[in-house]
This record gives structure tokens, sequence and C-alpha cells, in this order.
């Protein structure tokens, strides 16, 4: 079998599942504040940050791709190490930052703080009760905060321009 590890369009298409999926979990969450109870919040909540985390792992490993393809010095990677070199990837396939990193743009505060966010709930907040290390328990990263969607949105029209203008 033979897999092409810089096909970004497996890695466009699967955020696109976790992005469709985590909105439904978004309006349910909406539902839940109007009074179906906070233990149902939190199961929804968990839940959407999770799936919006892998949604954005697996956008911006595509994009990368997309944009490493375009680089002068292009080699097209034969293992998933060479993707983990390609995105920067320091700890685990879940390094969000690093992975926005690799593709060139310089990260600001507000995108950091929302790619930390949903790092959080990908390690561990959304699928564990206690996290692997203690200093990796952010309890100010469990929240949603209004400027979120806009932050989303920058992030995807900034990777879109540096494809489009290199």
């Amino acid at each position: 079998m033979n897999i092409e590890f810089d096909n970004h369009f497996t890695w466009l298409e699967a955020a696109n599942e976790l992005k469709i999926s985590s909105e439904i979990l978004k309006k349910e969450l909406i539902q839940c504040k109007k009074g179906q109870g906070e233990a149902s919040a939190l199961a929804y909540f968990n839940s959407y940050m999770l799936l919006l985390g892998f949604h954005f792992e697996n956008y911006l490993k595509g994009k990368s791709l997309q944009i490493f393809k375009l680089s002068s010095n292009y080699i097209a990677p034969t293992s998933f190490e060479d993707l983990k070199k390609i995105w920067q990837i320091k700890k685990n396939g879940h390094d969000l930052c690093n992975i926005y990193k690799s593709c060139g743009i310089e990260m600001k505060e507000m995108e950091m703080n929302f790619l930390s966010r949903l790092e959080t709930h990908v390690e561990y907040a959304g699928r564990y009760k206690t996290p692997k290390h203690m200093n990796g328990w952010k309890f100010d990263h469990r929240i949603i905060k209004n400027t979120d969607t806009i932050i989303e949105e920058q992030i995807k029209l900034r990777i879109e321009l540096k494809i489009n203008n290199g």
C-alpha cells in the first residue's frame, strides 16, 4: 500500500468532519445553558473543545503541508517522523502552536491563547479527568471566549493569505 504522507486533502477532509461535529455540540451546549444542568453543560463543553481542537490540529497539519509543498526546498515526506519535522512537533502530535508556526506565520498572542486552550482539551481535559502532568493543568483554559470565532477565522485567513501570496 502506497501512503501519500503529504496529501493535505486527507487532513483537511478530517478537519471538516470534526468541525461539523463540534458545531453540533456547540449548539447543544448553548441549549444546556438555557436550563439543562451544569453536568450536561460541562460534558458538552469538554467534548466541543476536544473536537474543535482536533479540527484545528487536522486543519493546521493539512495547511502546513500545502504551504510546505509550495516551498523551493520541498522534499516529499516518506514517514510520520518526516511529518513531525515539517510540523515542528516537539512533544506530541497535538502541539497546535508549533504546527501553526510551521506554516511560517508569526503567531499573535490571542492566537496562541486560543490554540493553547484547544491544546489543553486535546491533550487531556476533553478526554481525562486528570492531567498527565500537573504543570499541564490549566483551569483558565476551560472557557470559551467571545472572541474565539473571530480568532479562528483570523488564523484561517492568515494561512490562506500565506498560501496565495507566498
